[in-house]
């Protein structure tokens, strides 16, 4: 959680708990809500309360007024939050204290799917600036950029190179399978060979 914003996973849709509309307003309230910094302290009267991330001094009186719900109402939804595990409640003579369970974890999945998300955009995104590089052909169907085929060059030598091109060029001709990088299909077998590039002309001979 930072200052400004708050995310949450759209998993959170599927909790059983979401498809109540009260039980939604209250956690998003609680959400909403809650002290997001570490050791938050506080005097409640005379008492010091320190607040950690996600918890929160709530008034069932004040909710009720502004939702315009019964106290007894407030108090049944805040008890069905507890049994689902979407938060803790501690009661206090003058208030009611709350934790948040789960959203460190609504959070993370969120995280998840955001990075891979971003993975995703950058893939496409390194394959759209392929396509518009204009590429040139090598046997009958291998396309590379200038740019790619001198860097499997300087990996992989150049005898090396048209080695791996007409293997990937044989494979495209007999299985007719598409790739969407020539270059990276061939980076990618050659890490699958577990092939080293050659470090001096001597071991440049085996190739030969």
């Amino acid at each position: 959680m930072n200052y400004w914003f708050i995310k949450i996973h759209r998993e959170i849709s599927e909790k059983p708990f979401f498809t109540n509309k009260d039980l939604r307003l209250l956690f998003f309230d609680l959400v909403f809500n809650a002290n997001f910094k570490k050791d938050n302290a506080f005097f409640l009267w005379y008492e010091k309360i320190i607040q950690q991330p996600w918890d929160l001094v709530f008034s069932q009186k004040e909710y009720s007024i502004k939702n315009k719900v019964s106290i007894w109402k407030v108090n049944r939804l805040l008890n069905v939050l507890k049994s689902e595990w979407i938060c803790e409640i501690k009661r206090h003579p003058k208030c009611t204290l709350i934790k948040v369970l789960c959203y460190d974890w609504w959070l993370e999945k969120w995280k998840q799917n955001e990075n891979k998300m971003k993975t995703k955009w950058k893939q496409n995104e390194t394959i759209k600036k392929e396509k518009k590089e204009k590429k040139d052909k090598y046997k009958d169907f291998v396309k590379l950029t200038k740019e790619e085929h001198q860097k499997l060059i300087e990996n992989f030598w150049e005898i090396t190179t048209d080695e791996r091109i007409e293997k990937l060029n044989s494979y495209i001709w007999s299985k007719g399978t598409k790739y969407k990088s020539h270059y990276h299909t061939i980076l990618n077998w050659s890490k699958k060979n577990e092939k080293e590039k050659p470090k001096s002309f001597e071991d440049n001979l085996q190739y030969l």
